[in-house]
């Protein structure tokens, strides 16, 4: 029941053989089947962590994210490879961990962004708003993340950033959390560079008096991040499962099995 309400992310150790006749020395009857912790966390809509960057991209997504709306999202990025590259993990990702897929553009959509963004941008999902587009048009930038965010097809952002010289993070990271305290949707800010630069983008959201975002330094740790969203709202909407009857079963054969 307190998954229904609250999100349950938990890492367990002892996957691989090796690590398993590892953990069994130090955990003892703790340590058992692979399969059968995946089945239990299943049940019981609790999400498993392959990695303590896993854990800790959740636990932002959860901290500082909006509820997921639905599988579909955009990428908005100032680097056509870095976009694309998205778009690519994407796809993988949704192989490994189920839940996001790419959002489709509405004609409308796509007509706007054309007459908002550099005549060198892509207006089809992923974006490409240009290598300078936040500096060089900070406020087509943002209408242009307002024109995704309120296509109907669109669950939720990643906005995707490559630092360059003429950028300055910390502003592009107010311009994008003043779009996304407009909107009920999930919007995540992902920005290739040192920890320090992250840390002052959220200083800068602060001191400007928004809502912070999750920030996160790499495509896996945003789609980690806003896919442990979609997944939370998936396990919500399932209904729950009824426990099997166990009268009459012979209690002595069952425990001689465990």
């Amino acid at each position: 029941a307190t998954t229904r309400r609250k999100p349950v992310v938990l890492i367990k150790s002892g996957r691989s053989k090796s690590g398993a006749q590892a953990a069994s020395s130090h955990t003892g009857a703790l340590a058992g089947s692979d399969a059968a912790v995946d089945e239990l966390f299943r049940v019981c809509g609790i999400q498993r962590a392959a990695s303590i960057r896993q854990l800790f991209a959740a636990a932002q997504a959860f901290e500082f994210g909006k509820p997921s709306r639905g599988p579909r999202m955009a990428i908005y990025s100032n680097a056509g490879g870095y976009a694309v590259m998205a778009a690519d993990r994407l796809e993988l990702f949704a192989h490994d961990r189920a839940g996001l897929n790419l959002a489709r553009f509405s004609d409308a959509t796509e007509a706007k962004l054309a007459g908002l963004l550099s005549p060198l941008a892509t207006h089809r999902n992923p974006i490409d708003v240009t290598a300078a587009g936040p500096a060089d048009n900070p406020g087509g930038y943002q209408d242009g993340l307002r024109a995704v965010l309120a296509d109907d097809g669109v669950d939720s952002v990643l906005v995707a950033v490559v630092p360059l010289l003429s950028l300055h993070i910390p502003d592009v990271a107010r311009l994008v959390a003043e779009v996304a305290q407009e909107t009920d949707k999930p919007v995540c800010f992902m920005v290739s560079a040192p920890e320090h630069v992250l840390a002052e983008a959220r200083q800068a959201i602060a001191d400007a008096g928004l809502a912070p975002l999750p920030i996160v330094d790499s495509v896996e740790d945003a789609l980690e991040g806003l896919g442990a969203l979609e997944r939370f709202r998936q396990w919500q909407a399932t209904p729950p499962s009824v426990p099997a009857s166990v009268e009459g079963a012979d209690r002595a054969a069952v425990e001689r099995l465990i």
